[in-house]
């Protein structure tokens, strides 16, 4: 519940001059004992100095004494102050602040009935005095004094036109409310009948759906007559589902809670960050609201009760048989891309020298990027899930940071993941590869790349003859625009000039591209082992597609996808270890593609894209990634607020 503070100091800090909104009533209280205090220090210089005519002295202890009024009701929580003492016509006369209503049921923010110090009818007219006593004793004192309650001020919304983030649990908000608001909410809550309270819930459902603000909110009360505020109806609900959010500490990186063998911690065991600042406090927090709880609630409800049945099975007719039984679900597969594959199962990760989370190859540190590539084609041997388990137990239970961190160069295991306690999942084949990324957004670009002569940092010294030329280019971007109106509605988004748009293109485009027109279109200028080689990638992706696929025809792709592997390997990295960023870790995850297939079944059981348009679909993609080296690397729900942040990374 915001608190709008008038004082001198809350209006020289605002950005229109009217005050400051206050989050807590324990702000506010000791905002105005500050005003109060700097008041009374002004009315004694002025009766030392007894230069004042006796009008003024009796017009500034009128003042003096409906203020005192005024700050006496406010510390015994009563009713607002019902009149307003008249202010004479004195430039030297101090400000007189109008008491703030402290409950929100009480609060309006119309001009015509809550007067601001800048309105010309509470000050009789004059402007806002400027009192030179009052600015030495206030302002140097107030602004640049410590004893302001900076920290306080901290946690108060600085914005004058939405107090909707102020605190989201009642309870928090309790603890700032004495025991006579307490008794008062109560007795307003009995008077409040059932049909209004089914009517405020369904606006506060509105509310939250379409991010409307306490302040509107509020008004829209007002508007129909509705004797609830946004404080009564969250206080309705907290008796109603009667559980409180669970607060644990986490790293400011995001990368663990500080919950289960990590609760004793002072700072986190994978980035080195301190788990609270120089006040002892935590640095970052998180809430979480208990399963058990939410499903004890659920099932108290007759209808949510029938519904959660499933979790028992469902009855189901066999249509063989047509006998009944039992249908059960289970998880299977977990899918992703690679980074969120990898923080998931508590792995390493692509940038580590046991990078690949279904085999043990070991890559290759680049002796300029110092990043890690995997120049070899060739099988390794196979992790193994009780291995996998048994390992992950050791890493974490290691006192040692020395062998903890040899241990976990060597294996590409950080520690236990809470996936792999689940015993319908198998390590590694129950994380299968998502075509979607691996295909379309990661081979398909890096393809082009090498064509287009972009691929490499200093690609004059590392040219080859598979490379375009730009006049090629611009004529294979001319010929896809032409046959735009002749594609059939049937294949999905019209070709865009690849030469000219590339660097925007979505899954779906490179899907296009390597089916329907790399081949036709590259070959007239590609040299015919090349386009051969190339050819193996686009046959293994028609089969990838395939909406059912046959064992002979997994074999077919394990084949083509070795053959292509073998000519990349061959013709683009050439054994040359200045080429060696050609190696990137998704060239060797096509070799367990045919596996993941046959373990999870075709690809499109397990593919990225019905996420990826669900989560565009709600305008945000990306979560925001750090860099070891400290640097923020952001989406872009994140450049909406920082325009400096860039967008130079996709989890794909």
């Amino acid at each position: 519940m915001p608190f709008l503070c008038s004082c001198r100091i809350c209006k020289i800090n605002s950005k229109d001059g009217n005050g400051k909104w206050l989050s807590t009533r324990k702000t506010f209280k000791k905002h105005q004992k500050r005003e109060k205090a700097n008041i009374e220090k002004i009315n004694e210089s002025e009766a030392e100095s007894g230069s004042e005519t006796k009008s003024d002295s009796e017009s500034i202890s009128s003042c003096n004494a409906a203020e005192k009024r005024k700050f006496e009701d406010d510390e015994s929580d009563k009713s607002d102050t019902s009149s307003e003492s008249n202010i004479s016509n004195n430039d030297h006369v101090p400000v007189i602040l109008k008491d703030i209503p402290k409950r929100s049921e009480d609060y309006d923010d119309d001009d015509s009935d809550e007067p601001f110090l800048d309105n010309e009818d509470y000050n009789n007219g004059n402007p806002i005095p400027n009192n030179e006593d009052y600015d030495k004793n206030s302002d140097r004192q107030s602004l640049d004094n410590k004893d302001c309650d900076e920290e306080d001020d901290k946690g108060d919304i600085e914005t004058e036109s939405d107090c909707s983030q102020t605190s989201a649990y009642i309870s928090e908000e309790n603890d700032e409310l004495t025991d006579d608001d307490k008794e008062f909410e109560e007795s307003e809550m009995t008077n409040i009948n059932d049909d209004e309270l089914i009517q405020g819930l369904r606006l506060l459902h509105t509310k939250v759906l379409h991010s409307i603000s306490d302040i509107a909110f509020n008004k829209i009360l007002d508007n129909v007559n509705s004797n609830l505020t946004i404080y009564k109806l969250k206080k309705k609900i907290n008796s109603i589902v009667p559980f409180e959010p669970h607060r644990y500490d986490t790293c400011k990186n995001s990368c663990i809670a500080f919950t289960s063998s990590y609760e004793n911690l002072a700072s986190c065991p994978i980035c080195g960050e301190n788990r609270f600042d120089d006040n002892g406090k935590p640095v970052n927090t998180t809430f979480f609201f208990s399963v058990k709880e939410r499903l004890i609630i659920q099932y108290k409800n007759k209808e949510r009760a029938e519904e959660l049945q499933y979790r028992k099975g469902v009855q189901c007719i066999d249509g063989r048989t047509n006998e009944p039984f039992i249908l059960r679900a289970h998880l299977l597969t977990w899918t992703g891309d690679v980074p969120a594959l990898s923080k998931s199962l508590n792995l390493s990760g692509h940038n580590s020298y046991k990078g690949c989370r279904f085999c043990m190859i070991k890559g290759t540190c680049h002796p300029s990027n110092k990043h890690i590539y995997y120049p070899s084609s060739a099988f390794c041997n196979i992790r193994n899930h009780d291995d996998t388990i048994n390992m992950g137990k050791l890493i974490e239970e290691e006192t040692n940071k020395d062998r903890k961190d040899e241990m976990i160069r060597e294996t590409g295991i950080k520690g236990s993941s809470e996936l792999l306690k689940l015993q319908t999942l198998l390590f590694p084949w129950s994380f299968p590869t998502d075509i979607m990324h691996l295909f379309f957004e990661n081979v398909a670009p890096s393809m082009y790349a090498h064509w287009s002569g972009k691929f490499f940092y200093n690609n004059l010294l590392l040219s080859s003859d598979y490379e375009l030329s730009k006049s090629q280019w611009e004529s294979i971007g001319i010929q896809m625009e032409k046959v735009k109106k002749d594609m059939p509605i049937e294949i999905g988004r019209p070709p865009r000039d690849i030469f000219k748009y590339h660097n925007g293109y979505k899954a779906v485009e490179w899907r296009n591209w390597i089916i329907l027109f790399s081949l036709p279109l590259l070959k007239v200028y590609l040299d015919k082992r090349h386009l051969q080689g190339w050819a193996n990638f686009v046959k293994s992706v028609k089969l990838c597609l395939e909406p059912e696929i046959s064992e002979e025809q997994i074999d077919d792709v394990q084949i083509l996808l070795k053959k292509f592997s073998d000519y990349y390997e061959r013709e683009y990295y050439q054994n040359n270890g200045q080429r060696l960023a050609a190696c990137k870790i998704s060239f060797h995850y096509l070799l367990h593609v045919a596996d993941s297939i046959k373990y999870c079944g075709p690809s499109w059981t397990h593919w990225q894209f019905p996420m990826e348009r669900e989560v565009n679909n709600y305008g945000v993609r990306y979560g925001r990634l750090r860099t070891s080296d400290g640097q923020y690397i952001s989406s872009c729900c994140i450049k909406r607020n920082n325009k400096i942040a860039r967008n130079n990374y996709c989890a794909q």
